[in-house]
This record gives C-alpha cells, sequence and structure tokens, in this order.
C-alpha cells in the first residue's frame, strides 16, 4: 500500500504544477479607452453614458481586430454625407455600430441606433454622438440625438 503511496506521490505532484494556470496577457480583452461618452436622448429611446460608453467599446474592439458583426458589417464606415455636427475632438473616419439598451449588439438585428466614433487610434476612440433611423428621411436617413 505504501508503495502505491509514493507512486501517485512521484506522480501526481509534477501534474499540480502543469494544472496551475499563468496569466496571459492577450490586449484584445483590455478595456477600450472611449474618450467624451454621455448620454443622450433620440426621442423615443434614451440611452445612459454606461451604456453609450459600451457600445463605443464593443466598436473600438472589432475595429481594432478587424472584424465585424452582422449583416450590416458594423462596426463600418460613416461618410457623414448629412453633415451633423459631432463633439469637439471626434476626427473622420467615423465608424457607425448599433447600440441597445437591451446589451451589446451581436449581429443580430442592430434596431434603428448607431453610435459614432472617431479619432480611432490604435484601441482608443473618441465618442461623437449618436444617431437613430427613426424619424429620418426615408428607410437609410439619419436624426442625430441630443447629448443630455
Amino acid at each position: 500500500m505504501m508503495l502505491h503511496f509514493r507512486i501517485f506521490a512521484v506522480l501526481a505532484v509534477p501534474m499540480l504544477t502543469l494544472a496551475v494556470p499563468t496569466p496571459v496577457e492577450n490586449p484584445e480583452l483590455f478595456k477600450r479607452v472611449i474618450s467624451g461618452a454621455q448620454g443622450v436622448d433620440c426621442g423615443v429611446t434614451k440611452f445612459t453614458a454606461v451604456v453609450v460608453e459600451a457600445a463605443a467599446q464593443q466598436a473600438a474592439n472589432y475595429i481594432n481586430s478587424g472584424i465585424s458583426a452582422g449583416r450590416g458589417n458594423y462596426p463600418h464606415q460613416f461618410y457623414n454625407r448629412e453633415g451633423f455636427v459631432f463633439l469637439a475632438g471626434c476626427n473622420a473616419p467615423f465608424y457607425v455600430f448599433p447600440i441597445m439598451n437591451s446589451g451589446i449588439y451581436n449581429g443580430s438585428v442592430p434596431g434603428p441606433d448607431r453610435v459614432v466614433i472617431g479619432s480611432v487610434k490604435g484601441a482608443d476612440a473618441a465618442f461623437c454622438g449618436v444617431l437613430s433611423h427613426t424619424g429620418g428621411r426615408g428607410p437609410d436617413g439619419f436624426l442625430q440625438c441630443t447629448v443630455i
């Protein structure tokens, strides 16, 4: 019996050291810095600064990773043909990404509202504003939401 225990102990101790998790740096998991995130009022829908920042961070994550989500390939570049005036510190190129109070957009139905980010530098970006298709001209028209 003692021999079996010794064999077990000799084999088990090295296995324990292999099972200890080691920290691995993964830049994709770091929180993105989104400057200037604020709450907005889109008339029918309001978004808190927390919801705005979360959507903007996800957009920055996708841009930094070179991937997109959904049939609309979000985030995608927004050319601002309407001439919206965005917040100071937000510069082109601009990107739009679905924003919703029910959680972070994951490729499903995007809903009518979009967070706009710009001044993308590596993993960081600036919050520019939020746009809504609700009340916009035509099926693809936007209205700018009010910062609150």
